[in-house]
Protein backbone atom coordinates (compact mmCIF):
# COMPACT_ATOMS: atom_id res chain seq x y z
CA UNK A 1 0.00 0.00 0.00
CA UNK A 2 2.71 2.35 0.74
CA UNK A 3 3.80 2.03 -3.09
CA UNK A 4 0.24 2.94 -4.18
CA UNK A 5 0.70 6.60 -2.03
CA UNK A 6 4.68 6.95 -2.90
CA UNK A 7 3.38 6.83 -6.66
CA UNK A 8 0.46 8.79 -6.10
CA UNK A 9 3.19 11.66 -4.63
CA UNK A 10 5.02 10.99 -7.43
CA UNK A 11 2.24 11.78 -9.89
CA UNK A 12 1.25 15.32 -7.92
CA UNK A 13 5.41 16.30 -8.10
CA UNK A 14 5.59 15.52 -12.08
CA UNK A 15 2.72 17.41 -13.28
CA UNK A 16 3.06 20.41 -10.93
CA UNK A 17 6.44 20.34 -12.40
CA UNK A 18 5.35 20.18 -15.87
CA UNK A 19 3.42 22.61 -15.86
CA UNK A 20 5.25 25.13 -14.47
CA UNK A 21 8.07 24.36 -16.80
CA UNK A 22 5.09 25.78 -19.40
CA UNK A 23 4.61 28.91 -17.61
CA UNK A 24 7.65 30.97 -19.32
CA UNK A 25 6.39 29.92 -22.69
CA UNK A 26 2.41 30.50 -21.57
CA UNK A 27 3.88 33.50 -21.03
CA UNK A 28 5.97 33.91 -24.41
CA UNK A 29 2.45 33.22 -26.02
CA UNK A 30 3.74 29.94 -27.32
CA UNK A 31 0.94 27.40 -28.63
CA UNK A 32 2.52 24.68 -27.82
CA UNK A 33 3.37 25.52 -24.58
CA UNK A 34 0.08 26.62 -24.13
CA UNK A 35 -1.25 23.07 -25.36
CA UNK A 36 1.54 21.63 -22.91
CA UNK A 37 -0.11 23.08 -19.87
CA UNK A 38 -3.80 22.33 -20.41
CA UNK A 39 -3.06 18.58 -20.49
CA UNK A 40 -0.94 19.20 -17.55
CA UNK A 41 -3.50 21.07 -15.78
CA UNK A 42 -6.25 18.28 -16.59
CA UNK A 43 -3.54 15.59 -15.22
CA UNK A 44 -3.77 17.15 -12.13
CA UNK A 45 -7.94 17.54 -11.69
CA UNK A 46 -7.69 14.02 -12.64
CA UNK A 47 -5.58 13.21 -9.37
CA UNK A 48 -7.49 15.89 -7.50
CA UNK A 49 -10.69 14.20 -8.05
CA UNK A 50 -8.72 11.12 -6.78
CA UNK A 51 -7.35 12.65 -3.81
CA UNK A 52 -10.60 14.52 -3.45
CA UNK A 53 -12.08 15.79 -0.52
CA UNK A 54 -15.16 18.40 -0.18
CA UNK A 55 -14.75 19.15 3.41
CA UNK A 56 -11.56 19.98 2.76
CA UNK A 57 -11.88 24.11 1.84
CA UNK A 58 -7.92 23.93 0.64
CA UNK A 59 -8.44 21.60 -1.47
CA UNK A 60 -11.57 22.73 -2.85
CA UNK A 61 -10.08 26.16 -3.16
CA UNK A 62 -7.13 24.45 -5.44
CA UNK A 63 -9.68 22.27 -7.25
CA UNK A 64 -11.15 25.66 -8.36
CA UNK A 65 -8.12 27.13 -9.03
CA UNK A 66 -6.90 24.56 -11.58
CA UNK A 67 -10.62 24.30 -12.97
CA UNK A 68 -10.49 28.48 -13.50
CA UNK A 69 -6.88 27.99 -14.93
CA UNK A 70 -7.75 24.87 -17.27
CA UNK A 71 -10.55 27.12 -18.62
CA UNK A 72 -8.44 29.86 -19.75
CA UNK A 73 -5.87 27.72 -20.95
CA UNK A 74 -8.98 26.16 -22.86
CA UNK A 75 -10.43 29.91 -24.43
CA UNK A 76 -6.73 30.34 -25.61
CA UNK A 77 -6.11 26.79 -27.41
CA UNK A 78 -9.31 26.93 -28.82
CA UNK A 79 -7.93 30.08 -30.69
CA UNK A 80 -4.67 28.77 -31.26
CA UNK A 81 -6.41 25.67 -33.44
CA UNK A 82 -8.98 28.36 -35.42
CA UNK A 83 -6.03 30.77 -36.02
CA UNK A 84 -3.87 27.43 -37.34
CA UNK A 85 -7.14 26.04 -39.18
CA UNK A 86 -7.91 29.87 -41.36
CA UNK A 87 -4.46 29.63 -42.26
CA UNK A 88 -4.10 26.02 -43.63
CA UNK A 89 -7.37 27.20 -45.92
CA UNK A 90 -6.12 30.10 -47.34
CA UNK A 91 -4.23 28.16 -49.26
CA UNK A 92 -6.05 25.19 -49.42
CA UNK A 93 -9.33 27.28 -50.78
CA UNK A 94 -7.67 30.39 -52.72
CA UNK A 95 -10.81 31.39 -54.07
CA UNK A 96 -12.10 31.95 -50.21
CA UNK A 97 -8.48 33.60 -49.62
CA UNK A 98 -9.35 36.80 -49.15
CA UNK A 99 -12.66 36.35 -46.48
CA UNK A 100 -10.63 33.60 -44.85
CA UNK A 101 -7.87 36.86 -44.18
CA UNK A 102 -10.28 39.11 -43.28
CA UNK A 103 -12.08 36.50 -40.83
CA UNK A 104 -8.47 35.33 -39.37
CA UNK A 105 -7.96 38.94 -38.47
CA UNK A 106 -10.77 39.28 -36.22
CA UNK A 107 -10.02 35.76 -34.68
CA UNK A 108 -5.90 36.80 -33.96
CA UNK A 109 -7.15 40.10 -32.17
CA UNK A 110 -9.43 37.54 -30.30
CA UNK A 111 -6.65 35.48 -29.38
CA UNK A 112 -4.31 37.95 -28.16
CA UNK A 113 -6.78 39.04 -25.52
CA UNK A 114 -7.21 35.39 -24.50
CA UNK A 115 -3.32 34.75 -24.01
CA UNK A 116 -3.37 38.62 -21.86
CA UNK A 117 -6.41 36.53 -19.57
CA UNK A 118 -4.32 33.78 -19.55
CA UNK A 119 -1.41 35.20 -18.24
CA UNK A 120 -3.57 37.11 -15.86
CA UNK A 121 -4.75 34.15 -14.42
CA UNK A 122 -1.71 32.55 -13.99
CA UNK A 123 -0.53 35.68 -12.10
CA UNK A 124 -3.26 34.83 -9.68
CA UNK A 125 -3.05 31.24 -9.59
CA UNK A 126 -0.84 29.96 -6.94
CA UNK A 127 0.76 27.20 -8.62
CA UNK A 128 3.77 26.29 -6.26
CA UNK A 129 1.05 25.32 -3.72
CA UNK A 130 0.14 21.99 -5.36
CA UNK A 131 2.95 19.65 -4.94
CA UNK A 132 3.64 20.42 -1.66
CA UNK A 133 -0.18 20.52 -0.87
CA UNK A 134 -0.54 16.58 -2.59
CA UNK A 135 2.44 15.39 -0.72
CA UNK A 136 1.28 16.40 2.84
CA UNK A 137 -1.86 14.92 1.93
CA UNK A 138 -0.06 11.43 1.70
CA UNK A 139 2.62 11.35 3.30
CA UNK A 140 0.95 9.70 6.00
CA UNK A 141 1.62 5.95 5.35
CA UNK A 142 -2.04 5.07 6.54
CA UNK A 143 -3.74 1.73 5.11
CA UNK A 144 -6.88 3.65 5.15
CA UNK A 145 -5.27 6.39 3.06
CA UNK A 146 -3.95 3.82 0.16
CA UNK A 147 -7.46 2.31 0.55
CA UNK A 148 -9.45 5.23 0.16
CA UNK A 149 -7.35 6.71 -3.07
CA UNK A 150 -7.36 3.07 -4.75
CA UNK A 151 -11.14 2.90 -3.90
CA UNK A 152 -12.02 6.66 -5.04
CA UNK A 153 -9.78 5.77 -8.46
CA UNK A 154 -11.95 3.08 -9.06
CA UNK A 155 -15.28 4.40 -8.34
CA UNK A 156 -14.41 7.59 -11.10
CA UNK A 157 -13.23 4.78 -13.47
CA UNK A 158 -16.52 3.29 -13.06
CA UNK A 159 -18.79 6.11 -13.48
CA UNK A 160 -16.85 8.14 -16.07
CA UNK A 161 -16.67 5.11 -18.30
CA UNK A 162 -20.58 4.68 -17.61
CA UNK A 163 -21.31 8.25 -18.51
CA UNK A 164 -18.94 7.33 -21.64
CA UNK A 165 -20.92 4.18 -23.15
CA UNK A 166 -24.18 5.93 -22.38
CA UNK A 167 -22.48 9.28 -24.60
CA UNK A 168 -21.86 6.47 -27.42
CA UNK A 169 -25.16 5.42 -27.54
CA UNK A 170 -26.87 8.78 -27.13
CA UNK A 171 -24.99 10.10 -30.09
CA UNK A 172 -26.21 7.71 -32.38
CA UNK A 173 -24.36 6.95 -36.07
CA UNK A 174 -25.96 9.89 -37.19
CA UNK A 175 -24.27 13.07 -36.96
CA UNK A 176 -25.18 15.82 -34.10
CA UNK A 177 -22.15 18.51 -32.48
CA UNK A 178 -22.91 18.58 -29.47
CA UNK A 179 -23.71 14.69 -28.77
CA UNK A 180 -20.41 14.18 -30.83
CA UNK A 181 -18.44 16.59 -28.63
CA UNK A 182 -20.19 14.65 -25.48
CA UNK A 183 -18.38 11.24 -26.16
CA UNK A 184 -15.40 13.35 -26.96
CA UNK A 185 -15.71 14.75 -23.39
CA UNK A 186 -16.12 11.48 -21.40
CA UNK A 187 -13.50 9.94 -23.81
CA UNK A 188 -11.42 12.50 -22.51
CA UNK A 189 -11.50 12.48 -18.54
CA UNK A 190 -11.52 8.73 -19.19
CA UNK A 191 -8.36 8.62 -20.70
CA UNK A 192 -6.47 10.48 -18.12
CA UNK A 193 -7.99 8.15 -15.23
CA UNK A 194 -6.66 5.28 -17.33
CA UNK A 195 -2.94 7.02 -17.37
CA UNK A 196 -3.16 7.88 -13.58
CA UNK A 197 -3.89 4.26 -13.06
CA UNK A 198 -0.25 3.49 -14.39
CA UNK A 199 1.18 5.02 -11.47
CA UNK A 200 -0.33 2.23 -9.98
CA UNK A 201 -0.26 -1.10 -11.50
CA UNK A 202 1.64 -3.04 -14.17
CA UNK A 203 0.52 -3.10 -17.48
CA UNK A 204 -1.45 -5.52 -19.85
CA UNK A 205 -1.44 -4.08 -23.07
CA UNK A 206 -2.04 -0.82 -24.46
CA UNK A 207 -4.91 -1.17 -26.43
CA UNK A 208 -7.62 0.83 -24.62
CA UNK A 209 -5.75 3.49 -23.78
CA UNK A 210 -4.88 3.68 -27.57
CA UNK A 211 -8.32 3.75 -28.70
CA UNK A 212 -9.66 6.35 -25.70
CA UNK A 213 -6.98 8.82 -27.38
CA UNK A 214 -7.71 7.98 -31.27
CA UNK A 215 -11.22 8.66 -30.31
CA UNK A 216 -10.48 11.67 -28.19
CA UNK A 217 -8.26 12.75 -31.21
CA UNK A 218 -10.84 12.34 -33.97
CA UNK A 219 -13.72 13.73 -32.80
CA UNK A 220 -11.04 16.85 -31.43
CA UNK A 221 -10.57 17.67 -35.37
CA UNK A 222 -14.66 16.90 -36.02
CA UNK A 223 -15.04 20.06 -32.91
CA UNK A 224 -12.19 22.16 -34.97
CA UNK A 225 -14.18 22.23 -38.11
CA UNK A 226 -17.28 22.86 -36.08
CA UNK A 227 -15.92 25.91 -34.19
CA UNK A 228 -14.54 27.13 -37.80
CA UNK A 229 -18.51 26.73 -39.52
CA UNK A 230 -19.79 29.30 -36.44
CA UNK A 231 -17.40 31.64 -37.02
CA UNK A 232 -18.76 31.42 -40.79
CA UNK A 233 -21.79 31.65 -39.53
CA UNK A 234 -21.41 34.28 -36.62
CA UNK A 235 -19.28 36.45 -39.49
CA UNK A 236 -22.63 37.02 -41.63
CA UNK A 237 -20.19 36.84 -44.44
CA UNK A 238 -21.57 35.00 -48.26
CA UNK A 239 -21.11 34.37 -51.41
CA UNK A 240 -19.42 31.29 -53.78
CA UNK A 241 -16.19 31.75 -52.17
CA UNK A 242 -17.64 31.77 -48.58
CA UNK A 243 -19.89 28.40 -49.34
CA UNK A 244 -17.07 26.72 -51.30
CA UNK A 245 -15.05 26.90 -47.93
CA UNK A 246 -18.29 25.51 -45.80
CA UNK A 247 -18.49 23.15 -48.35
CA UNK A 248 -14.94 22.07 -47.65
CA UNK A 249 -15.52 22.08 -43.72
CA UNK A 250 -18.34 19.88 -44.18
CA UNK A 251 -16.86 17.47 -46.19
CA UNK A 252 -13.46 16.87 -43.54
CA UNK A 253 -15.78 16.85 -40.59
CA UNK A 254 -18.13 14.18 -41.95
CA UNK A 255 -15.03 12.27 -42.80
CA UNK A 256 -13.83 12.50 -39.62
CA UNK A 257 -16.99 11.66 -38.04
CA UNK A 258 -17.09 8.39 -40.68
CA UNK A 259 -13.85 7.89 -39.01
CA UNK A 260 -14.96 7.77 -35.58
CA UNK A 261 -17.94 6.09 -36.44
CA UNK A 262 -15.54 2.86 -37.38
CA UNK A 263 -13.97 3.48 -34.00
CA UNK A 264 -17.15 3.31 -32.33
CA UNK A 265 -17.67 -0.31 -31.64
CA UNK A 266 -14.01 -0.53 -30.15
CA UNK A 267 -14.98 2.66 -27.95
CA UNK A 268 -17.74 1.02 -26.35
CA UNK A 269 -15.85 -2.50 -26.05
CA UNK A 270 -13.98 -0.46 -23.77
CA UNK A 271 -16.16 1.71 -21.80
CA UNK A 272 -18.17 -1.37 -20.91
CA UNK A 273 -14.68 -3.65 -20.32
CA UNK A 274 -13.81 -1.15 -17.97
CA UNK A 275 -17.20 -0.19 -16.30
CA UNK A 276 -17.55 -3.84 -15.51
CA UNK A 277 -13.87 -4.53 -13.89
CA UNK A 278 -14.55 -1.37 -11.62
CA UNK A 279 -18.48 -2.66 -10.63
CA UNK A 280 -17.01 -4.04 -7.97
CA UNK A 281 -16.00 -2.51 -4.56
CA UNK A 282 -13.01 -4.28 -3.78
CA UNK A 283 -10.66 -4.04 -0.26
CA UNK A 284 -7.61 -4.45 -2.15
CA UNK A 285 -6.70 -1.78 -4.51
CA UNK A 286 -3.69 -4.16 -6.06
CA UNK A 287 -6.09 -6.59 -7.98
CA UNK A 288 -8.14 -3.90 -9.33
CA UNK A 289 -5.03 -1.71 -10.94
CA UNK A 290 -3.81 -5.45 -12.04
CA UNK A 291 -7.00 -5.55 -14.00
CA UNK A 292 -6.80 -2.49 -15.94
CA UNK A 293 -4.48 -2.14 -19.37
CA UNK A 294 -2.09 0.48 -18.94
CA UNK A 295 0.26 1.71 -21.96
CA UNK A 296 3.67 0.01 -20.94
CA UNK A 297 5.54 3.73 -21.72
CA UNK A 298 3.54 5.09 -19.05
CA UNK A 299 4.35 2.93 -16.32
CA UNK A 300 6.06 4.84 -13.61
CA UNK A 301 8.86 2.80 -11.47
CA UNK A 302 8.92 4.04 -7.56
CA UNK A 303 11.11 7.00 -6.80
CA UNK A 304 13.60 6.54 -4.45
CA UNK A 305 13.90 9.45 -1.95
CA UNK A 306 17.49 10.81 -3.47
CA UNK A 307 15.86 10.58 -6.90
CA UNK A 308 12.90 12.49 -6.12
CA UNK A 309 14.42 15.40 -4.64
CA UNK A 310 17.20 15.46 -7.34
CA UNK A 311 14.13 15.49 -9.81
CA UNK A 312 12.92 18.67 -8.01
CA UNK A 313 16.50 20.46 -7.62
CA UNK A 314 16.73 20.70 -11.48
CA UNK A 315 14.46 23.25 -11.77
CA UNK A 316 15.90 25.73 -9.12
CA UNK A 317 13.19 28.19 -9.80
CA UNK A 318 10.99 25.50 -7.95
CA UNK A 319 11.67 26.60 -4.83
CA UNK A 320 7.78 25.71 -3.55
CA UNK A 321 8.42 21.89 -4.51
CA UNK A 322 11.67 21.63 -3.16
CA UNK A 323 10.52 22.65 0.79
CA UNK A 324 7.74 20.36 -0.06
CA UNK A 325 9.89 17.70 -0.82
CA UNK A 326 12.31 18.04 1.79
CA UNK A 327 9.62 18.50 4.39
CA UNK A 328 7.01 15.33 3.22
CA UNK A 329 9.42 12.79 1.66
Amino acid sequence: MKGLVARMQDVAVRQSEELLKNVAGVRDGDADAIHDARVATRRIRALLEVLGDDHDTNHVALAEEMRSLGRSLGAARDLDVVVELFEEKIWQVPEAARAVVALNRGAVHERAMARRELIKTIERSPLGDFAPAAVKRLRTWRPRVSASIGFNLQKRMHTQSTKLSEAVVHASGVYFPNRAHEVRIHAKRLRYLVELVSAASRPRDDRELTVLKRVQSVLGHVHDRELIMQRLDQSGERGAEIETLRQRLIAERDGLFKDYLSRRDDLFEVSEAIRTRTAERRRNWIPIAALVAVPSALVIGLASRRKMRESVRRHPNLEPFRRGVEAGL
